[in-house]
């Protein structure tokens, strides 16, 4: 059968749009074969489900396959050969939180609320400043190696100075959590392909929609010719620019004849014919050999669009209507422009109508978006830079940041009523309040169901002990308070500090329910430190001999008091150590034991406190854990005088009150499992109304800039944003699926410059580029299957015998611009063209590769260079040794200081 066919009958093994998008435990330990399709190349998709099925297994699979493979590696003890995992060594968790930090940053997600503060082994020679280890959005795996459990998580804070010290905020991603898991030592795994991008375009291909998809006839290959865009261009004249100083005018864009000719508007043939077709066409495509002016031709078709941008973008209709509104509210006291403008968006429930809509501009790096945002400043100063990673001090004062600063300051002066951002702040303001109190619900539960002696006033609240059994613990309490007893008076009704009288119930128990407590027992001893403790008690009950400590725990028993003192004194010595969460949580604390005891006496008073603690502990394990024996004990309650409640055998005593504590704790996780969904609920409504608000900022611009990266991330600000118009720069070297996640269903003309014959996308998994076609990016795929796209022909940038290497082996035809003949040569230098041949081999630095060789002949190159007197600002050798001055310091260093830079 042939290959075409076989794609198209071919039928997946599951559902891709029900995939959790965080792998689990099995998807990593898996070691059977993936299911894969490969991507359709030379024709069309013959729907969206199969374009979203083949698109989501490729893309996970280029993160999973490495993920899988360093795991492999891990459990079969190559721990050398492990080049896919960041290891990290005595992981901890430290405190536990259902928010990110003090600050109170809310989730970016509904599943990511789980956040905990973990510890692990500092790393002293990672420079953390610099680093790209465990930086937010990074996967990470704490790995049980005793019996080879995963918890996946996601990083959710961190910073140089706390990972230097060993800390980090993470997100626990698996859907269960095992049992006081956060109480073990773990090692942390972290995957060197950074995840964030991945998770991202995944969610939104998942939530892709016949209605939802852009572009969807062009995408799926269907559609192959030039239509216009789908917003009315065609009911405007249109305003061609000549120059800086003058403009033509168009009455028929589409009417190429109508145009000035290409000389008229400083442009050569081909990027005139582009400039016609990005302008015209829903969907342009423009290819651009290097050095043939795609940035220059990209700002002219910016400038283009903005000239005319009567024709695709709105207006903000409510504007005129909200400064009259604001100048008279507050009109009859004397009050500022701030209290003015909080009191009119504070009541305001109108529908605010906006249909402005910026150009959104896409990169695939930093650095090329704010090169190009720094270009169309040229033509504009009404943009936005999304993301925190510029390096541009020119763009500083155009970051989101900084737009927000100055709608507040606006509001000291005037009206404020450029945005509906106010009205979305005060409601996100308003909803964190809500979810501060779910959060403190939530926590009140958890908090609720670590006791492990339930408090009488919770069992009577709900409802689990009847009025009369009430009434007899209230009288006793109210007896206690009179002897100026503190002891909780279940604690005393269950003996829960004397670890003889439970152990004796534990034994008799144990008796008549063999099995059950065989298997309880098997549960509690599988540690060493248990079966130790468990043989300490058979020899204390059943040993005739009295020990010294045996004298000691005699006298501490027969007198509470005592004992408590002697606690007292003994845990001073001992150092307890608690945070704040666990000191309300557990009631008997962790003891950390100073080994460094100045006395035989204090040595064994040491001891004898970590002695009991250990037993105690051990014993309420058991007796927590003996389940009803028969059921007469689950009804016992019927069974007795509610007068005799406080004489009854010990026994039935826990027997009954393991049935309270049952019915109470299922009650406890009810209502954490509400509060949780509620919590969740909260979430995904703050981050849709921080999405619209970001959307309301964004609509004062003329142009939004972001990575593909930050474009997936922003999918609710885009969305509510609902731009026309979207330019992706060097779209040849973008995956496909970052590409089209960028984009939403309001988009109506999509713009991409690149040039598939130089780089193709970047991919982790080699056998993906090879076999399935992973490395092809959108732009190259629309041209392979029929898409005309226009290229450019004339480059301005490299010398003549540059050009004639890649003509015939890349390019058919590229014609030089009569200025590169005029490029002086290279001083010092025989010829301007040299090809280096060594046989030095590259070294592996994780993902990533380098040549020391090579590194220390560019730098003496340089030097040498530099000594010529020839030192240029876009020099490539210098751009790359500065590239790489970071991995070579060694070799460097001393020709640095030669340089005297």
């Amino acid at each position: 059968m042939s290959e075409t066919p076989r794609l198209l009958i071919d039928h997946p093994p599951d559902d891709v749009t029900k995939w959790n998008i965080v792998p689990s435990q099995r998807d990593i330990l898996r070691s059977d074969e993936v299911y894969l399709r490969p991507n359709f190349i030379g024709k069309s998709y013959p729907e969206l489900k199969t374009y979203v099925d083949v698109q989501m297994r490729l893309l996970m699979e280029d993160f999973m396959q490495p993920l899988r493979y360093g795991m492999a590696k891990l459990l079969s003890g190559k721990f050398r050969d492990v080049q896919e995992l960041r290891i990290y060594e005595n992981v901890t968790i430290k405190r536990s939180g259902l928010i990110q930090d003090r600050r109170r940053v809310i989730p970016e997600r509904e599943s990511s609320w789980r956040i905990y503060s973990v510890n692990f082994k500092e790393l002293t020679r990672v420079n953390w400043s610099s680093s790209r280890r465990l930086i937010h959005g990074s996967l990470v795996c704490l790995w049980d190696p005793t019996s080879n459990d995963l918890i996946v998580a996601s990083v959710v804070h961190s910073n140089p100075q706390e990972l230097a010290r060993g800390q980090v905020m993470l997100a626990i991603e698996s859907l269960d959590e095992p049992d006081h898991f956060h109480k073990k030592t773990y090692i942390m795994l972290e995957s060197v392909i950074f995840y964030e991008p991945y998770r991202a375009v995944l969610q939104v291909l998942q939530d892709f929609t016949q209605d939802s998809f852009p572009m969807l006839d062009y995408f799926l290959g269907t559609e192959t010719d030039h239509t216009p865009p789908s917003y009315d261009w065609q009911s405007y004249t249109y305003v061609l620019r000549k120059s800086e100083n003058s403009s033509f005018i168009v009455e028929n864009l589409a009417d190429f004849s109508e145009w000035p000719t290409a000389n008229e508007m400083g442009l050569d043939k081909r990027q005139y014919e582009a400039l016609y077709t990005a302008l015209t066409s829903r969907v342009a495509l423009i290819q651009g050999p290097p050095g043939t002016g795609k940035t220059f031709l990209a700002l002219r078709i910016i400038q283009s669009l903005l000239d005319n941008k009567s024709s695709w973008q709105g207006q903000n209709e409510g504007a005129l209507l909200a400064k009259s509104e604001i100048s008279e509210s507050g009109a009859s006291c004397r009050v500022n422009w701030r209290v003015k403008n909080k009191i009119f968006w504070e009541n305001y429930f109108g529908e605010w109508r906006d249909d402005r809509a910026p150009i959104v501009v896409i990169c695939l790096t930093n650095h090329a978006l704010d090169q190009f945002l720094e270009g169309v400043l040229r033509s504009t100063d009404k943009i936005i830079r999304i993301g925190s990673q510029s390096k541009s001090p020119i763009l500083e004062n155009f970051t989101l940041h900084k737009v927000k600063s100055k709608v507040w300051e606006a509001q000291n002066n005037g009206p404020y009523a450029e945005s509906n951002y106010p009205y979305y702040f005060l409601k996100m303001k308003e909803l964190r309040v809500n979810m501060e109190m779910q959060i403190g619900f939530i926590q009140q539960n958890i908090r609720k169901t670590f006791s492990e002696i339930v408090k009488l006033a919770d069992l009577k609240r709900r409802g689990v002990i009847s009025a009369e059994i009430c009434d007899v613990f209230e009288k006793a309490e109210r007896y206690w308070v009179k002897r100026k007893r503190k002891e909780n008076v279940l604690e005393w009704w269950l003996g829960w500090t004397n670890h003889r009288q439970l152990l004796k119930v534990f034994r008799e128990t144990r008796i008549e329910n063999r099995c059950q407590i065989g298997e309880v027992t098997a549960v509690f001893t599988a540690d060493e430190s248990d079966s130790a403790i468990a043989h300490n008690l058979e020899e204390n009950c059943e040993d005739s001999e009295v020990t010294a400590i045996d004298s000691i725990e005699e006298i501490v028993f027969d007198d509470d008091e005592d004992f408590k003192e002697e606690l007292r004194v003994a845990q001073e010595k001992t150092k307890v150590k608690t945070t704040s969460d666990e000191a309300s949580e557990k009631k008997d604390p962790t003891l950390h034991f100073d080994k460094t005891a100045v006395s035989l006496e204090e040595e064994t008073l040491v001891d004898f406190a970590k002695n009991q603690l250990n037993i105690m502990e051990f014993v309420r394990d058991l007796l927590s854990a003996i389940p009803n024996a028969s059921p007469n004990d689950a009804c016992l309650e019927e069974s007795f005088d509610v007068g005799q409640i406080l004489t009854m055998p010990l026994r039935q005593r826990w027997m009954l009150f393991r049935k309270w504590k049952r019915s109470y704790q299922e009650m406890i996780e009810q209502d954490v499992r509400k509060s949780k969904e509620e919590y969740e609920s909260q979430i995904k409504e703050y981050n849709q109304l921080k999405g619209q608000a970001l959307a309301a900022l964004c609509r004062t611009a003329d142009v939004i800039g972001m990575t593909t990266t930050g474009a997936a991330k922003n999918r609710l600000l885009l969305e509510s944003l609902k731009a026309k118009v979207v330019m992706v720069e060097e779209a040849a070297e973008v995956l496909e699926t970052h590409i089209v996640c960028s984009l939403t269903a309001d988009c109506q003309q999509l713009i991409m410059i690149g040039d598939h014959q130089q780089l193709r996308p970047s991919v982790n998994v080699y056998d993906l580029a090879k076999n399935y076609h992973l490395d092809v990016s959108l732009f190259e795929r629309l041209i392979l299957g029929g898409l005309k796209a226009v290229r450019l022909g004339v480059q301005h940038r490299m010398r003549p015998e540059i050009v004639r290497l890649i003509v015939s082996a890349i390019y058919e035809e590229l014609e030089n611009h009569s200025t590169v003949y005029d490029h002086p040569h290279v001083p010092g230098m025989q010829h301007d063209v040299y090809f280096y041949h060594h046989n030095y081999p590259e070294k592996e630095d994780g993902s990533s590769f380098y040549n020391r060789h090579e590194v220390d002949m560019s730098l003496r190159l340089a030097i040498y260079l530099i000594r010529e007197q020839k030192k240029r600002s876009r020099n490539a050798v210098i751009e790359l040794c500065l590239s790489v001055e970071n991995k070579c310091q060694n070799t460097t260093a001393h020709k640095k200081s030669s340089l005297n830079l």
